[in-house]
């Protein structure tokens, strides 16, 4: 809410680099919670930290967040504008589809590396390293992309990728295709999830907190689908590889729902009413 916030009273895309932030503080953590052990460390260190942060960004938020609610109805005789449903739920799609694709990497990557294609306990983790350096680098291009090409191309480039990386693991059984394909499919994260939640900050401002809270839902189901039912599918590690075309099926079947990232105006203008 509150990137969508600022992306309003901006007029610029803001989300890819805010999303940047996320995944680079993710990999901090992973790097930091690697050292507090290679040094001997109690895991209670690192949650230590993390509470420090937490609190920091607590403190942050109180002081400087955007404090503003979205306006509703003054009058008693009027409702506030209706949600556009139908926009909600074309947007949410990208955001169902990529975290379909980030699930089932995070989820199962290394373990198909390991046990699938029986690399070293060392190699494995290469894949998904791999995956967050594109998400990483692909975030911190978003903006750019958005401003350059609009959020449908932008868009149209992460499910490409993305695509592209899932089937070169489903065709490619061998430990480079395997991490080459996942660092592809990194696009979608790293490209679709932001654009899809800057136009949902668009679709009604008069109720964007609403629409934001709705389309967020959509990442939790993408989230179980890619986990859960592309290892459901694999009988073992080494059918994983087929596994893959699930999140590329995903992306390919929001490509018709393309248009409704076309930013520009707000499907319902702020401040309106109906009677």
């Amino acid at each position: 809410m509150q990137g969508a916030l600022a992306q309003s009273k901006s007029g610029a895309p803001v989300f890819g680099r805010l999303y940047a932030s996320y995944t680079a503080a993710g990999i901090v953590g992973a790097i930091l919670t690697s050292a507090v052990h290679a040094s001997g460390g109690f895991a209670v260190g690192t949650l230590l930290i993390a509470a420090a942060c937490a609190a920091a960004m607590a403190f942050v938020s109180v002081r400087w967040a955007d404090p503003t609610r979205e306006a509703r109805a003054a009058r008693g005789d009027a409702r506030p504008v209706p949600l556009p449903r139908a926009m909600i739920w074309a947007v949410g799609a990208f955001v169902f589809a990529a975290f379909v694709v980030d699930s089932a990497v995070a989820s199962w990557s290394t373990v198909y590396l390991q046990d699938g294609l029986k690399t070293s306990a060392s190699v494995a983790p290469l894949g998904y390293a791999a995956y967050l350096a594109v998400v990483l680098v692909s975030r911190m291009t978003a903006d750019l992309l958005v401003k350059r090409l609009g959020g449908a191309v932008t868009v149209s480039i992460g499910i490409a990728s993305a695509v592209l990386g899932c089937l070169l693991v489903a065709a490619v059984p061998s430990p480079v295709g395997a991490v080459v394909g996942f660092a592809a499919a990194g696009a979608a994260a790293g490209l679709v999830v932001p654009v899809a939640f800057g136009r949902a900050g668009e679709l009604c401002p008069a109720r964007r907190d609403e629409v934001m809270a709705r389309v967020n839902l959509f990442n939790y189901g993408g989230a179980l689908i890619g986990a859960v039912v592309l290892g459901a599918l694999s009988a073992d590690s080494s059918a994983l590889a087929i596994g893959f075309v699930l999140p590329a099926v995903a992306m390919l079947a929001v490509i018709p729902l393309l248009r409704s990232l076309r930013s520009g105006s707000s499907v319902v203008p702020a401040g309106a009413v109906t009677q």
